[in-house]
């Protein structure tokens, strides 16, 4: 039997909702997700998908109203994107599986999101599973510049630019404490250049980006031995 699952994305409406995986207050305007799995199946929505065993993500608005009941005290479980366990949810398994028809139960439709919001969820979902080879940090052995000496003003520029993304690709990074730029533009500038963005710090994590007020996760992070920078090394690495 299908076991249905519903995925919301949408910019933080007021600021008063807790990340279910850090605890901490999401920001009204940065980018959550959420999902709801605990349904009561209507014989309806089953004989609908009697072909299908195994999660399967509701987005029709159809399937919705077969499923969701505004009466039944169901509540969305929000998470910071970069926080959100993509891989922990096989029905979701690309942008097509957020909800883009429940407006009359008051969901927002993945369709209204803005174009870099949307490229934020489709780079954590490939990072979670079937996105492509990310090491293309094997462009290193350009040691062959001499060459281009004749051009000494173009040179340079170029060399940082691999460096940098050489410096990320690959490598898992928590964001901490209070930046100066919005979290999903910091996610989203980390998995643009290849690395994958955590909430939580472990002995996996491979960088800790603190910012003022950071806590729990800069101590965990410097018990551990990972690599702390501030958000100025994070940006300029980056090239922002």
């Amino acid at each position: 039997m299908a076991k249905p699952f519903l995925f919301m994305a949408e910019p933080a409406r007021s600021g008063a909702a807790t990340c279910k995986v850090c605890k901490e207050k999401i920001a009204k305007g940065d980018l959550r997700v959420g999902v709801i799995s605990s349904f009561f199946c209507k014989d309806t929505f089953i004989s609908d998908h009697s072909d299908v065993t195994g999660p399967l993500a509701a987005t029709t608005r159809k399937d919705i109203d077969h499923l969701y009941d505004d009466h039944a005290g169901w509540q969305w479980r929000w998470h910071h994107v970069q926080c959100f366990k993509f891989e922990k949810f096989p029905a979701l398994k690309d942008t097509s599986c957020f909800v883009d028809d429940g407006t009359n139960h008051g969901f927002t439709p993945f369709s209204s999101l803005s174009a870099a919001h949307k490229k934020t969820l489709e780079n954590c979902i490939k990072g979670a599973g079937g996105g492509a080879a990310k090491p293309k940090a094997t462009p290193k052995p350009k040691a062959a510049t001499p060459a281009k000496r004749a051009a000494p003003d173009a040179g340079p520029p170029a060399k940082k630019a691999k460096t940098s993304s050489a410096a990320l690709a690959g490598k898992t990074i928590v964001f901490t404490g209070t930046l100066a730029m919005k979290r999903v533009d910091a996610t989203s500038a980390a998995t643009s250049a290849g690395a994958k963005v955590t909430g939580d710090v472990s002995k996996n994590t491979d960088i800790v980006v603190c910012g003022p007020g950071a806590g729990s996760k800069l101590a965990k992070a410097q018990s551990l031995g990972i690599e702390v920078w501030d958000e100025e090394k994070f940006k300029s690495t980056c090239g922002l």
